[in-house]
């Protein structure tokens, strides 16, 4: 799952990420913020594959937006199928 939030500054939102079950700390996503005010946008869109994140920063020069991509496998994902590993014995 990945949001948009203010969790570490006040200002600018970014962008996390957290395992729909929420074993893991949400994870940031988005690259270090530069001088430039305005964070991520919250029209952020997943890719068909489900892999990664497309979003928009305001992170490098003031008004301009840059489309980045974020990839989910940042965030620890908790196993879908059991384990069906065979152990053998001689």
């Amino acid at each position: 799952m990945a949001y948009v939030a203010n969790l570490t500054d006040a200002y600018d939102p970014e962008l996390f990420g957290v395992p729909i079950d929420r074993s893991r700390e949400p994870a940031k996503l988005n690259p270090p913020l530069g001088v430039s005010p305005g964070g991520v946008q919250h029209d952020m869109a997943f890719a068909p594959d489900g892999e990664s994140v497309l979003y928009r920063l305001d992170a490098q020069q003031i008004g301009v937006w840059d489309l980045y991509a974020a990839l989910l496998e940042k965030v620890p994902r908790p196993r879908a199928t059991p384990d069906t590993t065979v152990t053998r014995t001689q």
